[in-house]
């Protein structure tokens, strides 16, 4: 009989903690994307670090106004309908939701529009519009901000800023989601630092608020 010492070959390891890493990324994701469709999520999730401060194009009002960043989200259900379905699965015991997820794909290659202000600053803008939504929040398949780097999300009307989100904001992971942001109009603005590192920032879906949503 031959003989053999057993074992597993060290390539197994790194594939078993690969999948392991993967299958771990797409569970928190759930988490994540469960905790913000629905009311009285059981899960407490991680506060997302910020570091607060003002958007540099606010500085310009009369700057930047061309609609050419704007994506309109086509919106293919009826509010209402989801309304009755939603009432009838909390009869039945299910949580309330309070959005549903629309399928996106935009990223800073493909969306959005860099320019530089009267004060220098680089930055590029991302204007999201899907209507009659009481507010949008963002799921990423990519985020990724340099050092030095800054992103800030707010409504058309400026009454809600989130952020900035910094390189102390990246997850260590593929999952993340940024909160919701009061309206149907929402603006991305990322302010380049001095890095030559540039971000990544790519949306996969967009959590479209539709009931039972007070957000000030």
């Amino acid at each position: 009989a031959q003989i053999s010492e057993g074992g597993t070959p060290p390539s197994f390891s790194s594939s078993i903690h690969f999948c392991m890493t993967k299958n771990a990324s797409r569970i928190i994701y759930i988490i994540i994307v469960s905790c913000l469709i629905f009311v009285n999520c059981p899960v407490t999730l991680t506060a997302q670090i910020s570091e607060g401060g003002t958007p540099p194009s606010f500085s310009y009002p009369n700057v930047l106004k061309s609609t050419s960043t704007g994506i309109d989200i086509p919106i293919t259900f009826s509010v209402e309908d989801l309304k009755v379905v939603d009432a009838w699965n909390v009869s039945q015991g299910a949580p309330l939701k309070v959005a549903t997820l629309i399928p996106a794909d935009l990223s800073m290659e493909n969306a959005g529009e860099w320019s530089t202000l009267p004060g220098g600053e680089k930055i590029w803008q991302l204007q999201i519009q899907a209507q009659d939504a009481i507010a949008l929040n963002l799921y990423y398949k990519e985020f990724y901000i340099p050092v030095g780097g800054k992103l800030f999300i707010y409504n058309a009307d400026h009454t809600q800023i989130i952020g900035a989100y910094t390189s102390k904001t990246n997850p260590s992971g593929a999952a993340f989601a940024t909160e919701y942001v009061a309206g149907d109009d929402i603006i991305l603005e990322y302010v380049h630092g001095t890095s030559e590192d540039l971000p990544r920032i790519h949306i996969g879906e967009i959590g479209y608020g539709y009931n039972h949503l007070f957000i000030g």
